[in-house]
């Protein structure tokens, strides 16, 4: 009998004697009581707080080897939680705490100690399991062989351009997406214009211009992404440039960039980010990603609209500390622009993309309200790509570009329209244990149907419906959970 805490064994530092817990958390009925009436209303049970009473024995061949063992059992034990392993369920991990006294009776040069773990969850996490609904297909059977509902991350990638879908479980359901008015004529808010997966150089034409630079470099392709092998030479910021022309100029759009930039040494220098091209071939806009100094790792996110020479830069932002993004492996760049009724407004988002959940974090989004609209006339016509160094050194950023997206947002009157907010490509993920829609890893819940119910995968066999079942394959994730 024994048990791990915080990644250590017990036995490492005592023989555990015994190990008192109860078969259930104890239960806390809600009882309303009236005059006159036999008995009480029952309104529900409350779960309380797990304990576990541990008694064990130290033996030690003198005093100081006793109070040596003893102190390492006083660094073990203190700090706040820690996970807890019973090595009779060694797949069930528990998060605990040291709660009350810790009474000591010393026996010779050895001792008898007792102690309390108390679990403020009761639930343990188990094993995790995966299931799925293959496009076509509306249910999948599921045995969750836990002693406690588990509440189930749910990943659909969308197959057809779609107004919404269902996941229904034994008595809830959950809605994602906008139910469509059929008397409505159906064009999307956000429409997808060009979609480069960065694999073909020939796509892309050697751009002219680069801000406080010069171009040095051409992209190459790995067959996955673009880089750049050889940045050549330059006083300032040199390296490759490229641009790409849309098949028609947007009044509303947001262009989209995935990319990596890592830095291994604070000597790293590196620019890597796209401009706005106007119908003339005419930067009107800018964000990147750079550093900014050779003395540490400082990542700053930049945003700017207008050419270089007299535009408003609304974000030069280093994230909530210095070396916050220095991380940034599969991040996401976004920029552009929606105009409204007297005004521009210009907003961008910067984040890092998680590569297990695939959800975005580290996030940073900001908005810049343009009433003098300097650059209200010019539409997008094509973005230029950019990754570049700074100064001859050999220390420089590894930057890939893995790929870009141009979005069109069809403004006016919405309400003659509907929309179709999931698109072919997508992927979208409902997690019920959080109470979250996450859109291609970004937190969407205004996607989320009011009337929706996040719900939980009952103990033992159960179904989990999709509908419509063409909308596209559905991957189920849940950890077993264990009272």
């Amino acid at each position: 009998m024994s048990f791990i805490f915080r990644g250590k064994d017990a036995r490492n530092y005592m023989t555990v004697n015994s190990i008192e817990r109860g078969l259930l958390p104890t239960q806390k009925a809600s009882l309303l009581r009236a005059s006159g009436k036999l008995g009480a209303y029952y309104f529900g049970s409350e779960q309380e707080v797990v304990t576990y009473q541990i008694k064990g024995t130290i033996t030690a061949n003198s005093i100081t080897q006793r109070e040596a063992k003893l102190d390492a059992i006083k660094v073990w034990l203190q700090g706040g939680e820690g996970e807890l392993v019973f090595n009779w369920k060694n797949h069930v991990s528990y998060t605990a705490v040291l709660d009350g006294d810790t009474p000591l009776n010393h026996i010779g040069t050895s001792a008898e100690i007792n102690f309390t773990l108390l679990c403020a969850d009761p639930v343990g996490t188990g094993l995790t399991k995966a299931s799925g609904i293959g496009r076509g297909n509306m249910t999948v059977d599921i045995d969750n062989k836990g002693t406690a509902p588990a509440y189930p991350s749910v990943r659909v990638a969308i197959e057809e351009d779609t107004h919404q879908f269902s996941l229904v479980g034994r008595d809830k359901s959950v809605t994602v997406g906008y139910a469509p008015d059929f008397e409505k004529e159906t064009l999307p808010y956000e429409e997808r214009v060009l979609y480069d997966e960065l694999i073909d150089t020939s796509l892309w034409k050697r751009a002219s211009t680069i801000d406080d630079g010069q171009i040095t470099a051409d992209f190459t392709s790995n067959g996955y992404q673009f880089e750049v092998k050889d940045y050549g030479k330059g006083a300032g910021w040199h390296g490759a440039s490229a641009y790409r022309s849309l098949n028609q100029p947007c009044e509303n759009f947001m262009v989209e960039l995935h990319c990596t930039f890592l830095s291994w040494d604070r000597l790293d220098m590196g620019r890597l980010g796209f401009y706005f091209l106007d119908e003339n071939g005419k930067q009107f806009g800018s964000a990147k990603m750079n550093d900014v100094t050779w003395t540490q790792s400082q990542q700053i996110a930049t945003a700017k609209f207008g050419p270089q020479a007299d535009g408003i830069a609304f974000v030069y932002d280093q994230g909530a500390y210095a070396g916050v993004w220095s991380g940034w492996n599969e991040g996401i760049i976004r920029f552009g622009r929606k105009k409204r009724d007297g005004y521009d407004t210009w907003f961008t988002y910067f984040a890092i993309k998680d590569t297990k959940t695939g959800r975005y974090h580290t996030e940073l989004y900001r908005e810049y309200a343009d009433y003098a609209r300097a650059w209200t006339n010019r539409k997008l016509a094509g973005v230029q790509i950019e990754a570049s160094a700074l100064g001859d050194g050999t220390n420089r950023y590894y930057m890939t570009l893995n790929h870009v997206n141009v979005f069109k947002y069809n403004e006016g009157n919405r309400d003659i329209y509907n929309d179709k907010p999931l698109k072919t490509g997508d992927f979208v993920e409902v997690d019920m244990e959080k109470g979250a829609v996450y859109h291609n890893g970004i937190l969407a819940n205004e996607l989320l149907e009011p009337s929706s119910d996040f719900f939980p995968i009952p103990v033992g066999k159960s179904q989990l419906a999709i509908y419509p079942p063409s909308v596209g394959e559905t991957y189920i994730y849940y950890d077993e959970k264990h009272l």
